[in-house]
């Protein structure tokens, strides 16, 4: 009778770090004897998501739902079956994001019915529970079993909430990218960066759907190595950004005066030599945009450079020149500016 030899320590330690984390949780739930091991090694997600209901890890979502005798919520509800807006309990370990003060609602107490119920699903799979805990505790439960005590390196996370998101304090993630998808969060920028370890700092890209100027100077902002705006945004906030890469891949429609506007607070205020700026913008709107640009600083055009199909440089000082230029990529067409070290024979 043949015997299969037990897996060694590195071999499970190597088989861990590069399972999917989903599976690894799994696993861990159903063989206590490596769930102390599991903890010791790096847990690595290519993308997460945490709202104020639910947790995305890759391609699967933990979500959590109240429900009463007829409807379903994704968010804590009174006794009157609306949004519980009763003040949260703080804890000193612990991180909040709570953007309910943004809701202009008065305050009831909070008296759940005994018929309520909370469901936790994963996947297709369901759990249901009764309701004597909230959402947002509940949430602060299941991340700390996912996270606590675990080295997380996450390529891209992704933060919206429209109520209350509860982490403890010792859940840090290592991270990459960063997306903000709502609005509210942003006055909690303080909180994401205390989620987010020193180390990951500056962030190589930083998504925003909501940016104004106040907001862009935030350290989190402000030391990003990529700035990504899917919004719209003033044109001086968009000029005077510190940033030396930003991309904003819907400014389709933008027309051929903000694009000037654009430009004479670059040519005015300067901007250091390796600035590049991309946009995607309709390609008749670049063109419209390149001619107009070409009429009005003739002076500035850098010899030849009149002629070159989709670009145009032109001179800023003796150290630097402007770089404009038209590319396609995919069905898309992008308008690039750039500054450039200037040769001056």
């Amino acid at each position: 009778m043949s015997y299969s030899k037990p897996m060694s320590y590195p071999v499970i330690k190597c088989l861990l770090e590069h399972l999917d984390p989903n599976l690894r949780f799994k696993l861990a739930l159903s063989c206590p004897l490596i769930k102390n091991l599991e903890k010791l090694v790096h847990l690595h997600i290519k993308y997460l998501k945490l709202t104020d209901h639910s947790i995305t890890i890759n391609k699967d979502t933990y979500q959590f739902t109240v429900h009463n005798t007829k409807n379903g919520f994704l968010h804590d509800i009174d006794e009157r079956d609306e949004l519980d807006l009763s003040p949260i309990h703080e804890d000193p370990n612990e991180l909040i994001i709570d953007v309910r003060k943004n809701i202009r609602w008065y305050f009831r107490a909070a008296n759940v019915s005994s018929e309520n119920t909370i469901q936790l699903k994963i996947g297709d799979k369901f759990e249901i529970l009764r309701y004597r805990r909230k959402m947002h505790e509940a949430l602060k439960y299941l991340l700390g079993k996912l996270f606590e005590g675990k080295t997380v390196k996450v390529n891209h996370l992704t933060i919206k909430c429209g109520n209350v998101i509860r982490i403890l304090s010792t859940v840090k993630f290592r991270v990459k990218i960063l997306e903000v998808l709502d609005e509210n969060t942003y006055d909690e920028l303080d909180t994401i960066r205390s989620i987010i370890q020193t180390s990951s700092l500056p962030l190589n890209v930083e998504t925003f759907r909501f940016l104004q100027a106040p907001v862009s100077r935030h350290e989190l902002i402000r030391t990003a190595g990529m700035l990504e705006i899917r919004c719209s945004i003033d044109v001086h906030t968009l000029a005077t950004l510190n940033h030396r890469r930003v991309h904003a891949p819907y400014f389709y429609e933008w027309r051929s005066n903000c694009f000037v506007d654009f430009l004479e607070i670059w040519m005015e205020y300067g901007k250091e030599i390796g600035s590049y700026y991309t946009f995607n913008i309709f390609e008749h709107r670049i063109d419209k945009a390149m001619k107009r640009i070409r009429k009005m600083y003739k002076r500035s055009v850098e010899a030849g450079s009149a002629r070159r199909a989709g670009q145009l440089t032109l001179n800023m000082n003796n150290s630097s020149q402007l770089v404009i230029s038209k590319v396609k990529q995919g069905d898309a067409w992008i308008l690039g500016v750039e500054v450039k070290d200037r040769m001056v024979l």
